[in-house]
């Protein structure tokens, strides 16, 4: 019992020693990419935080959904 747990703790901790030695991955931005060619607003990034807000407002399936969930 008493390997089990060294074993244990040991792969805890070579886990936990990797995590910091991953390389940090960089952001793409629009502005990053030029190559695209697109430039204004067409080049900005879609918010599909507005589309979940607007088929929350106006789907009749979230409202089935919801009330079912939530009776």
């Amino acid at each position: 019992m008493a390997t089990l747990r060294l074993l244990s703790a040991a792969l805890l901790l070579a886990l936990l020693a990797s995590c910091d030695t991953l390389p940090m991955r960089a952001h793409a931005t629009p502005e990053a990419d030029a190559s695209s060619g697109v430039t204004g607003q067409a080049a900005k990034v879609p918010n599909d935080n507005l589309n979940a807000v607007a088929w929350m407002q106006t789907s009749v399936e979230f409202r089935l959904i919801a009330g079912q969930t939530w009776r």
